[in-house]
């Protein structure tokens, strides 16, 4: 998968949650570990609108079902989203599918199947970190 169709993924997925990305120019920064949050406050401070976090893999579980892997700190990504907010900077937080030496996601799912295993993810994920995580 591109990174273009990982895009329109990303983007289609923020839509079908209610969510938007901010108006106006992106600014887009890449969040690839919460363990030093002053690196990403201090992005969105100069202009970042959009942080991708580093990353997530969209694989075949042990029972052969589709599943979202993923090795992120909801509740660190959750804090910062939430400090930002406080900060009155508009920031919208998406997790990137794939990266280097991720595998490719797996095709043995078509992409509604794969939507759905995503939206379902993250739903789950929303129940146990407040506040929401990400926007998509």
């Amino acid at each position: 998968m591109c990174i273009r169709d990982r895009l329109l993924m990303l983007l289609g997925l923020a839509a079908a949650a209610g969510r938007s990305l901010p108006n106006g120019s992106l600014i887009v920064g890449y969040g690839t570990s919460c363990g030093d949050t002053s690196k990403m406050i201090q992005e969105a401070e100069l202009g970042v609108n959009v942080i991708i976090w580093f990353a997530s893999n969209l694989i075949a579980d042990r029972a052969n079902r589709a599943t979202v892997q993923s090795g992120v700190n909801h509740t660190c990504v959750a804090n910062v989203a939430k400090y930002l907010k406080d900060q009155g900077l508009e920031t919208t937080h998406l997790i990137s599918i794939g990266g280097w030496d991720a595998p490719h996601p797996n095709t043995s799912w078509s992409g509604s199947e794969w939507a759905e295993t995503w939206i379902n993810w993250n739903r789950h994920c929303l129940l146990y970190t407040s506040p929401s995580p990400r926007d998509s």
